[in-house]
């Protein structure tokens, strides 16, 4: 698996990279926390994975879409839970989809063809969605 280090703009001071797991624990109880463990750490692995290919290949997004960048931080995590959740089609695949991905994501093809699944996801969920929104104001 390639792995993405974080831009200059993200390694500012004021910018305390929370993974996905360490944000639930601020907003979520001990016991939802307990039940999310469930999922597994490959679970929590590819949906950090996935979020910092994007704030690295999308740095300035936060700025277009008028979020402080801990908020795109957040909102990245709740956009690739989804992306993740419904790739592996069903809850009880998610464990052995996330599994399977990560052991994938090493083959140059599957991790380009994945990113660019991602990066489509990602531009309809941020760009498109709101833009329809707009027009419809």
């Amino acid at each position: 698996m390639q792995k993405a280090m974080i831009g200059g703009d993200l390694r500012s001071t004021d910018f305390d990279y929370r993974t996905f797991h360490q944000n639930l624990q601020e907003k979520l109880s001990p016991q939802e926390i307990n039940s999310l463990n469930v999922l597994g750490k490959d679970f929590f692995t590819l949906i950090d994975h996935i979020v910092t290919e994007l704030l690295v290949g999308h740095t300035e997004d936060h700025r277009l879409l008028e979020l402080p960048l801990q908020e795109f931080l957040w909102e990245l995590q709740i956009f690739a839970n989804q992306f993740v959740r419904g790739s592996a089609g069903s809850i009880m695949k998610l464990r052995s989809f996330c599994q399977a991905c990560l052991i994938q994501l090493r083959n140059e093809q599957f991790y380009s063809e994945f990113m660019e699944e991602v990066c489509d996801a990602y531009t309809e969920y941020f760009f498109v969605r709101y833009s329809d929104a707009t027009y419809l104001v």
